[in-house]
């Protein structure tokens, strides 16, 4: 298992740090081109062993403009535990129409890239997205 500690930027220019737990396979970048599809931040910084940053981040005005919503995605994970993983400033086709359930069918395709690179804080891979909704980042 490896970590990875990002700042992702919105379209007002706030910054916010997520952390993700991911494979030992995966590239650090896997984790944004699996949310590049879904969110309207761009990441700024992120570090895992090297520090990395982006000259010129391009975050979207759009519904959740701000990185405070977030979709919050849970998955089952081989051991029991559950991986949370949040997707700063998503973009509304992430949900249903109620605005507030990720839909389980997930046109964007970031549920399944998610569930192929990220653990729960134990390392345990996920086997099963059990759901997720809009959410506000602590």
């Amino acid at each position: 298992m490896q970590n990875l500690s990002a700042v992702f930027v919105d379209a007002g220019g706030a910054t916010s740090i997520f952390l993700y737990h991911l494979t030992d396979a995966a590239i650090l970048t896997d984790v944004f081109v699996a949310t590049a599809v879904s969110s309207n931040a761009d990441w700024q910084t992120y570090w895992g062993n090297t520090a990395f940053s982006n000259p010129g981040p391009v975050p979207s005005a759009a519904t959740y403009q701000t990185l405070r919503p977030s979709a919050q995605l849970f998955y089952m994970c081989a051991d029991g535990t559950i991986a949370d993983v949040q997707i700063p400033s998503p973009i509304s086709a992430l949900f249903l129409a109620d605005g507030q359930t990720v839909d389980p069918l997930d046109p964007t395709g970031a549920i399944a890239a998610l569930q192929a690179i990220v653990t729960s804080a134990t390392g345990s891979l996920p086997l099963a997205f059990i759901g997720g909704h809009l959410g506000t980042k602590a």
